[in-house]
């Protein structure tokens, strides 16, 4: 949790103060109003923390936890996301985090004290209590420097064609090997340049519109309120849009469920929004996809949802006239930065920074292979 003397050595009483706070609402609203800089009424970083004897990657019960939440918080008022990690030499392996950038009010957060702590206990589990910072503060800040920093690395690649691919693949590749060996990555020398991976061909921009339009509509169907967008409304989408095609096969499978059935899948889903980042920046419409390992930040994904795709609004038509592909020789030199940061990230063994970065270069390795599924895209590494 984030205070105004937090670089400040922590007494015990400090440590028993955070302690309390992390479990207590009126006491860690009182503290948030008096002692912080935030506003406890307002739009905060909330991240509820169980650590469990099993990895919650079972959708049943990670569903558990955000099927509570949405009976106590109005998730309209903000995003709702989860993450889970391994700890090492801990009677708890597993650590769950629940993150909510969105404003919660006291009685709410009593209230989600109270049934998390039930959760946990009834899933060989522990509730350990919330901690607070700025909404997306930290990661908006970290993703920001990490597009800058991509933004810089494609400035460098210049102006080429790409019936110069035989004469600046190799060029590319070693000045993004060199960016990250700065950064203290290590990627293998020996992987494939963009030329010899045949990756020099972009797909038709109706297809990579497709794409973007049957995963949004994916987060859609598993993710959203009904009372956001009803399953009237993302049937009708995928139906008048031709988009079941465009599915890929996990995505088929919970969009043929009920919607009740595939909130359970809400986690996973959650990993589509990656996809989505990549998929508009091919069609001009966010910013630089990066290798930062945050996931994507909520502004991103509130300017392609609510700016770009209008919701479900904008039918084909309209997302094509709104659409200019980038450069095909910006898009290879961004797939093969991604390539690299996904090897390195593969050679470190983060399985969270791999799981970022794949789902990012995934869009950009598939708008690189014509003809070829979803599903079936290269990205090996």
């Amino acid at each position: 949790m984030t205070n105004s003397s937090e670089n400040e050595p922590k007494s015990d009483s400090d440590s028993e103060l955070d302690e309390r706070l992390r479990y207590n609402a009126a006491d860690l609203f009182k503290f948030l109003g008096q002692e912080t800089d935030y506003d406890p009424e307002g739009p905060l970083e909330w991240v509820f923390a169980i650590i469990s004897t099993i990895e919650l990657t079972d959708e049943h019960h990670a569903a558990r936890y955000f099927e509570a939440f949405d009976d106590i918080v109005d998730s309209d008022h903000g995003d709702l996301s989860g993450e889970i990690y391994a700890v090492d030499g801990h009677d708890y392996p597993y650590q769950f985090l629940m993150i909510f950038n969105g404003v919660i009010s006291e009685s709410e957060l009593h209230a989600l004290h109270e049934r998390f702590a039930i959760l946990a206990s009834s899933m060989d589990a522990e509730y350990t209590g919330v901690e607070v910072d700025d909404v997306g503060e930290m990661d908006e800040a970290a993703v920001a420097e990490f597009i800058a920093w991509t933004d810089s690395v494609l400035d460098q690649a210049g102006d080429w064609k790409v019936e110069q691919i035989a004469d600046v693949a190799k060029s590319m590749r070693d000045r993004h090997v060199a960016e990250f060996q700065k950064k203290g990555l290590e990627v293998a020398d020996w992987m494939p340049t963009a030329e010899s991976r045949g990756l020099i061909h972009l797909r038709p921009k109706e297809e990579i519109v497709k794409r973007l339009m049957a995963a949004f509509a994916t987060v859609a169907w598993v993710s959203a309120p009904e009372e956001v967008l009803s399953e009237k409304e993302v049937r009708e989408y995928l139906k008048r849009n031709q988009l079941v095609s465009w599915l890929s096969d996990k995505e088929n499978q919970w969009v043929e469920m009920t919607r009740d059935e595939a909130r359970q899948f809400d986690l996973q889903a959650g990993w589509i929004t990656e996809n989505l980042w990549a998929l508009a920046w091919l069609l001009g419409n966010a910013p630089t996809v990066s290798p930062a390992e945050q996931m994507v930040p909520p502004s991103i994904l509130v300017s392609i949802r609510e700016d770009f795709m209008a919701r479900l609004d904008k039918d084909f038509d309209e997302l094509m006239e709104d659409s200019s592909l980038m450069p095909l020789e910006t898009i290879i030199t961004l797939e093969d930065f991604l390539y690299c940061a996904h090897n390195g990230c593969r050679n470190l063994g983060d399985e969270h920074k791999i799981g970022v970065i794949q789902e990012r270069r995934q869009a950009l390795t598939w708008a690189l292979s014509p003809g070829v599924r979803w599903d079936d895209t290269d990205v090996s590494t």
